[in-house]
């Protein structure tokens, strides 16, 4: 009888080793840790760069609205007959310290003097009575408008509720000042004719302070005030 050999095959069913599966676990956590390194990174330079952004944004808010308002002071097409001009050159530090000022406003649809519908604030629901020479009282100053202890610039207009026009503002670093017509600084109202603003926002309380290295933005500007000293 032929015998016929058959061939054989040998298969490997042995798997990974130890020693095979805590390499590439290791290599697994190295390249896992590296990822999350990198997302990390960018994630702190993308909260970074907001809180650059915010702090931006609220100095250009204060200085537009604050630069639109005073160049208004004194404005008077009455030849002077409503006596519009500084009321306080404040330096901006509280209430007591407000930059205040008036400048006629009789087309605005309300009337600025009077409190027409009884509520008890002259404001912008007092519509609809206005008089030649009416005065509108412009006020700008620091107060904590949120009640989380950082300063924030306020505009009240007239005896209404004063809002914040810029937040997270560094009262150790803000000031108004005031100067006359040869750029000198001067304290005598009269003599008025420019008003520097002096404003540095910082990254809000409470916030985390990321990849700012320096968490203040600081802007100073002379806002020439047209009406005044002419």
């Amino acid at each position: 009888m032929m015998n016929i050999k058959k061939n054989t095959v040998v298969r490997n069913n042995q798997g990974f080793s130890l020693i095979e599966l805590l390499v590439a676990l290791a290599i697994i956590g190295i390249v896992a840790a590296a990822l999350i390194n990198a997302f990390l990174g960018q994630q702190e330079a993308y909260l970074g760069q907001k809180q650059v952004v915010d702090m931006q944004q609220n100095i250009r808010a204060a200085i537009y609205i604050m630069s639109r308002e005073i160049r208004m002071a004194g404005f008077d097409p009455y030849d002077g007959a409503s006596n519009a001009g500084i009321v306080n050159a404040g330096n901006g530090s509280d209430a007591a310290n407000a930059l205040t000022f008036t400048y006629v406003a009789d087309d605005d649809g309300e009337d600025n003097a009077e409190d027409t519908n009884g509520d008890g604030i002259v404001d912008g629901t007092d519509e609809g009575v206005d008089e030649a020479g009416e005065l509108k009282t412009i006020s700008f100053y620091l107060y904590d408008a949120y009640n989380d202890n950082d300063d924030d610039l306020g505009m009240k207009i007239g005896n209404g509720v004063v809002q914040a026009i810029a937040e997270n503002i560094d009262g150790t670093n803000f000031s108004i000042s005031y100067l006359d017509a040869s750029g000198g600084a001067t304290t005598v109202i009269n003599d008025i004719e420019a008003v520097q603003i002096n404003i540095t926002a910082q990254v809000g309380a409470g916030e985390a302070d990321h990849t700012v290295q320096n968490s203040s933005r600081t802007v100073t500007t002379i806002i020439q005030c047209r009406n005044l000293a002419l």
